[in-house]
Formats: C-alpha cells, sequence, structure tokens
C-alpha cells in the first residue's frame, strides 16, 4: 500500500519538477549570457581594447567573445571562432539542454575600451525554452554598457518583467 502511495505522489510530482528544471536551465543560460556580456565590458575597459561579440540563434545557436572579430561563435568551429569565449547555446548539444538563443538584435557587435560602452544602441539576446512552454528572458546592455536581465512573457519566477 505504502509503495502504491509513493508512486502515485511520484507520478503527481514529476511534471511539476520537470518545469521547474526547465525553468532553472533558462534562469541559467540567461545568467550566463549576462555574465558572458559584462566580462567582455570588463576585458574591453581592462585591455584598452575593443571586445567582440558574436551571436548565432535557432538549433545552432551560440554567443562568443573574441579579441578580434571572429566568424563563428560556435565551439566546435575550424576556423573563425572566437578566441576568448564561446558558450554553445544548442537545444540538443548545447550546456543548457532544452533550452536555445532564440533571438538577437544584432548578430554582431563590440564593446569598446571607452567605458564598456556597446557599438550598437541597447544590443538584445533572448533565450526560451524549446518544450511546449513559452517562456523566455531577455538579456539587454544599456547604452552605458550594463546588463539588465528581464522575461517578455512574465512567466519566469525570479525575474522581471520586460
Amino acid at each position: 500500500m505504502v509503495v502504491a502511495i509513493l508512486g502515485v505522489l511520484a507520478v503527481l510530482a514529476l511534471p511539476s519538477f520537470r518545469e521547474m528544471l526547465i525553468e532553472r536551465r533558462l534562469k541559467g543560460a540567461a545568467e550566463a549570457i549576462q555574465s558572458d556580456l559584462m566580462f567582455a565590458r570588463s576585458e574591453a575597459v581592462r585591455r584598452n581594447a575593443v571586445m567582440h561579440v558574436r551571436l548565432a540563434t535557432g538549433s545552432s545557436g551560440c554567443l562568443g567573445l573574441g579579441t578580434a572579430a571572429c566568424t563563428s561563435c560556435r565551439p566546435d568551429a575550424a576556423a573563425g571562432r572566437c578566441d576568448l569565449k564561446t558558450l554553445d547555446l544548442s537545444p540538443t548539444s548545447g550546456e543548457f539542454p532544452n533550452v536555445q538563443l532564440s533571438a538577437a538584435s544584432s548578430s554582431a557587435f563590440h564593446v569598446t575600451a571607452i567605458r564598456g560602452t556597446p557599438s550598437v544602441s541597447t544590443p538584445s539576446v533572448t533565450v526560451g525554452t524549446t518544450s511546449g512552454s513559452d517562456r523566455r528572458v531577455t538579456v539587454s546592455l544599456s547604452p552605458l554598457g550594463m546588463a539588465k536581465m528581464c522575461t517578455p512573457t512574465g512567466n519566469v519566477s525570479g525575474v522581471s518583467s520586460c
């Protein structure tokens, strides 16, 4: 009888646990992007040099940072890979399963050495889940280079609405 009750409780708790896990991965991916963009800003100021940011969306999504302009942010790229850091945001083989880089305001921009400001006005990156739920988190840079995270859908716990 005890085993049957535990089985029923496990079946009832499994869907909510799965959703919690997917949401945690989504927030983790957004926090990693925010951290990498802040790293690019601090490195630009520290090195007194331009830092390049490369983005790719979709099933082979990624974010790359380089000291020179790079043509690919994929960590497995043979040529043109960003030399400083890469973040794999592919939903199948990436660091955050079932999460992908779904939109970016620009596929490439750079952060200047003067105050770490971005070369385009308010660049933004949006990550979303590939599961049935429409959960997304957007990371954007202010004109002064400060990274901010928010959710356009308003349904990610612990993240403020855009």
